[in-house]
């Protein structure tokens, strides 16, 4: 099973424009957008904001080279424990 273009779309530059508008996409997974340090510290408490945390991979100063979900995780995890010591 062939799961590309046809073999004439190859050698076409509409047809291969045409077939690439239908058959690709993007799929993003944004990081950074609340970057440790000018925003969050290390235990993901936002600045000058009291009771405010974030635990997410907006955190990263870069994307995780493979998908995000584990990093995600371990990200919660690191900030429910933190916050899990500083109520003991």
């Amino acid at each position: 099973m062939f799961l590309g273009p046809a073999p004439g779309t190859l050698t076409d530059d509409r047809a291969l424009d045409a077939w690439i508008a239908d058959h690709l996409g993007t799929a993003q997974h944004t990081c950074g957008t609340v970057s440790m340090g000018p925003a969050v510290d290390q235990y993901g408490r936002v600045h000058r904001i009291a009771g405010l945390r974030v635990a997410d991979t907006s955190i990263l100063p870069d994307a995780p080279v493979r998908g995000p979900a584990a990093t995600a995780v371990l990200i919660g995890e690191l900030v429910a424990d933190a916050m899990r010591r500083a109520l003991t």
